[in-house]
């Protein structure tokens, strides 16, 4: 992603507390003083800040501060709450492992539930494994559904934290 950062630079420029996963800065700008809460939260959650000129993503640069390199892959917020960059929530994982960790629908679900969509004749629970859609039965309720689905996550899906 943004290999122009070092950790030796966003040391000098930042305090990060692994127990809170909170930056401060250890500089002042011209609108933040030393001391100050760097980031703010983006349109998912996720908090994010300008250093260098560009709009960087806290859980990459926590992981760079703490390990001393970039992560490999996607960093995956153990919790699903991509505003807690506590060290110990932080996970280096492949695109699928992160898929595989969401913890509810889309905002386009019309149950509201992860895995559930509503049919003529009830709900239907569905996964994906491998790129391949799964249908795990039509059930009476959402609830239903969703309890089956979440079996089946727990099993097939290695990434799930839930």
């Amino acid at each position: 992603m943004y290999t122009d950062l070092t950790r030796e630079e966003l040391k000098e420029a930042f305090h990060y507390d692994p127990d809170s996963g909170v930056f401060t800065r250890r500089k002042a700008t011209n609108v933040s003083p030393v001391g100050s809460i760097a980031g703010r939260k983006d349109s998912h959650g996720g908090i994010q800040f300008s250093f260098k000129s560009k709009l960087r993503l806290a859980h990459r640069l926590a992981w760079l501060y703490v390990y001393g390199s970039w992560p490999n892959g996607f960093i995956d917020h153990i919790d699903g709450n991509p505003g807690n960059n506590r060290i110990q929530n932080l996970r280096d994982v492949d695109q699928c492992s992160d898929m595989q960790n969401l913890r509810g629908a889309t905002k386009t679900n019309a149950t509201g539930l992860l895995g559930v969509s509503p049919t003529k004749t009830g709900y239907v629970a569905a996964i994906q494994v491998n790129r391949i859609r799964y249908y795990l039965g039509v059930y009476q309720t959402p609830e239903a559904a969703h309890g089956i689905y979440l079996f089946w996550k727990r099993l097939v899906h290695p990434g799930c934290t839930i």
